[in-house]
């Protein structure tokens, strides 16, 4: 009777063992079943914002670059060139989404092709500032020629303006230019707004003779797209008495001595931060309150 109890006590510990050895196996497959469940979750929310970043570049990136067609030829090659790339790079994408990764490797593949897009885009408008800048340079050195050819003209009157424009200084053969601030200090030529740091005018200060010598001062005004005057207390700008008695804000200025001989000069306003808009410039330079030329200047 003994032996009975003991055979029936042990099945009995037996199945009480199987018993607990398979709630814990439910258990276990419950909790790993939740882990995968909001790790694929995880995986789904991180697809679709890679997918969604990379969507708004693929279109910024296009949209920037189509801002330059139009222009000039050689701009116009250049960013139908750039968009072939883009064009490549969407191709590329397509078919990575196409051929159905796991979602950790398509995410690390999605993730790839941004930066690429994204290098692609600054590669080209580097290459299209660059490219904008030579234009520039070009452009410029028609100015000259035509300055030089209206200048033969200009000595010919030269007499007879004396006697209505007396004392009166001429500032003439403005040229203009705008500069990037390398991360090294050094400064490169731009023609992009969002890059600006520097914008220079050069300039001649024509001789007359019946002008008195001595000090005078030179006001730099910069105009900006939206028809305010560009400027900055904390890098020399302020304001002087125009000829109506009137408060006229200055970009810059600066004093010097004048001999009665022509003087070639240039004047700066600068800016650590790039605040500049896209658009056109005027540059008005006034010598000793009273205004002697007016430029203007575009920046992309």
């Amino acid at each position: 009777m003994d032996e009975k109890k003991k055979s029936q006590r042990s099945i009995l510990i037996t199945l009480v063992i199987l018993l607990l050895i398979s709630l814990s196996w439910n258990v276990f497959q419950l909790f790993t079943h939740d882990a995968a469940v909001k790790s694929f979750n995880q995986q789904i929310d991180s697809l679709i914002v890679v997918r969604v970043d990379l969507g708004s570049e693929l279109l910024a990136t296009t949209n920037e670059l189509n801002n330059y067609m139009g222009i000039a030829a050689n701009l116009d090659s250049l960013v139908i060139e750039a968009n072939d790339k883009i064009k490549a790079q969407q191709e590329k994408i397509r078919v990575l989404l196409k051929k159905g990764h796991n979602a950790e490797n398509l995410i690390k593949e999605l993730r790839e092709e941004l930066e690429t897009v994204k290098r692609l885009k600054d590669e080209y408008l580097e290459k299209i500032d660059e490219l904008m800048t030579e234009n520039l340079a070009l452009q410029r050195e028609n100015m000259v020629l035509s300055h030089n050819v209206a200048a033969l003209s200009v000595e010919k009157n030269d007499l007879q303006e004396k006697v209505t424009t007396g004392a009166k200084l001429k500032v003439e053969y403005v040229q203009i230019k705008a500069s990037k601030k390398r991360r090294n200090g050094t400064y490169s030529e731009t023609s992009l707004a969002k890059k600006t740091n520097k914008l220079e005018a050069c300039f001649s200060l024509l001789e007359n003779q019946i002008a008195r010598s001595g000090k005078k001062t030179l006001y730099l005004r910069i105009i900006t797209p939206e028809g305010l005057p560009l400027g900055n207390k904390l890098v020399g700008s302020g304001s002087f008495k125009g000829p109506s008695g009137e408060q006229v804000m200055y970009s810059a200025s600066e004093l010097i001595d004048y001999e009665k001989k022509k003087l070639d000069l240039c004047m700066t306003y600068e800016e650590d931060e790039r605040v500049l808009a896209p658009g056109t410039y005027l540059f008005e330079i006034y010598v000793d309150g009273q205004l002697s030329s007016v430029s203007s200047y575009l920046l992309r």
